[in-house]
């Protein structure tokens, strides 16, 4: 879903979506897509983490974020629509991650992936690091997510698609990851698979603050559809279209072959925490 965004207005995009959920209740979706931080926008900067007090941005945060799950599980339960976002700041007690989080339809039940690479500003914010990837298997498809940093790890991406059909992946709307293009294009074309990266307006008060595509990546890692307007739009693609076949089959001799080799070098990247 290509959606507007208003910095720092929780309330206000919620809103919008939940005019969108009820106007598409009838399609029958599988999962609706959202933006990467659809809560308030990518407001955090240096500038935010230099002149803001700490404590009232810890509370910012976590009060937006208890209301945004609570809304969220609503409009799954209600309207029975299972729910993604690629990227929100997760309050887990005293601890924070970025955390992709699913609501499952009628249940509400949640399931997170947690950004495993950390950047510079998430130290600042204190964001804590998560440890393990996450399949979200859906009745008829299967998806995982990888979070900005994270792309920058090849290795990640395959032990991520080892078991699910394809990939969604969360960048900021404003700061994107340096030469993100090429490195989603190796992730879908090395692992054959179809890759989402939902994009989003996004406006500071009534005026445009800036803009991000929606891209799809086929399984070659060509791009297949690109949406940049200035409109919202719903983006459908069929399940049968992203569907991998084989999937579940690999065996698990290929599965800890790629997880012994990522946890080989964890803890060496992870100190330089992102790839020039």
């Amino acid at each position: 879903m290509h959606l507007n965004i208003v910095l720092n207005n929780p309330r206000r995009n919620i809103e919008n979506l939940r005019k969108i959920v009820a106007f598409i209740n009838t399609l029958n979706l599988e999962v609706l897509i959202l933006p990467y931080m659809h809560l308030y926008g990518p407001f955090i900067s240096e500038d935010v983490l230099n002149n803001m007090d700490q404590a009232k941005l810890k509370e910012y945060i976590s009060s937006s974020y208890n209301l945004y799950i609570h809304k969220l599980v609503l409009l799954a339960k209600n309207y029975g629509l299972n729910i993604f976002i690629p990227g929100v700041i997760e309050v887990a007690g005293a601890r924070r991650y970025i955390s992709a989080i699913l609501v499952r339809s009628f249940t509400g039940e949640i399931e997170k992936y947690r950004k495993i690479i950390l950047s510079g500003i998430d130290e600042k914010l204190k964001i804590t690091r998560g440890s393990d990837i996450h399949v979200f298997k859906l009745d008829n498809t299967s998806f995982t997510a990888m979070i900005e940093n994270d792309i920058l790890y090849p290795e990640l991406a395959r032990l991520n698609l080892l078991f699910s059909d394809f990939m969604v992946i969360g960048l900021p709307q404003n700061e994107p990851v340096k030469k993100y293009e090429s490195f989603i294009k190796v992730i879908s074309k090395s692992n054959n698979a179809v890759v989402v990266v939902p994009g989003a307006i996004v406006y500071k008060s009534t005026n445009l603050y800036t803009s991000f595509p929606t891209l799809i990546y086929d399984e070659t890692g060509e791009l297949m559809y690109r949406y940049s307007g200035d409109e919202q739009a719903l983006i459908i693609m069929p399940v049968s279209r992203i569907k991998r076949v084989g999937v579940g089959e690999e065996s698990l001799i290929d599965f800890y072959r790629v997880y012994k080799l990522i946890r080989k070098h964890f803890t060496r990247c992870i100190k330089y925490e992102y790839r020039e």
